[in-house]
């Protein structure tokens, strides 16, 4: 009975985003494609890796700010219409009064991208339901689309994450060791 119903939940809250491009300083492009080479994944599967990361990792504050804007748009409280309205990227009804003051956002020290750096073309990524809505209530805090949105989270994921989810990786395989000598990587 369980397995059954895990298997509906999984089928129903697996959604693709799309995305036509992402703007980036080369750093970041040279970090993006080379954990992506290191991981054999695909362009596409290292975008689902950043928003997961994203989302685990920022999940509190997007709870209480979908709770913030479920209310200012009219709901009881987030749950039920308002997820599944962000979950599937749905038009989400207009604000019933003031817009909601949201708590400093988790990208907020990301700056925008200035659209003379480096694009890069994309399609879309695949992600769960609940990455999927809190990549559309990041959208909303941030007030903006899901090319800036994702190019902050690409520059995000990379500053916190290079050098211990894929330097020491990549200097593993290159010295041939499970634990490679990290003091002369910089």
């Amino acid at each position: 009975m369980m397995n059954n119903h895990l298997n509906q939940v999984t089928k129903m809250a697996f959604k693709t985003i799309p995305i036509s491009y992402i703007y980036a300083e080369p750093i970041y492009w040279e970090r993006y494609e080379t954990a992506r080479e290191a991981s054999g994944w695909s362009k596409a599967t290292m975008l689902t890796q950043l928003a997961h990361t994203f989302g685990k990792v920022h999940l509190t504050y997007y709870q209480k700010a979908a709770e913030l804007d479920a209310v200012a748009r009219g709901y009881a409280c987030h749950q039920g219409d308002h997820y599944d309205l962000l979950r599937n990227w749905d038009e989400l009804p207009v604000y019933k009064g003031e817009l909601p003051d949201f708590d400093k956002s988790p990208l907020q020290l990301m700056p925008d991208p200035d659209m003379s750096l480096e694009r890069k073309s994309f399609t879309r990524f695949k992600c769960s339901g609940r990455n999927a809505a809190v990549l559309r209530m990041a959208m909303i805090v941030d007030r903006t689309n899901v090319q800036v949105l994702m190019t902050k989270i690409l520059r995000w994921y990379y500053t916190n994450y290079w050098g211990n989810a894929y330097l020491s990786q990549i200097e593993a395989d290159a010295q041939h060791t499970l634990n490679p000598d990290m003091e002369h990587i910089s």
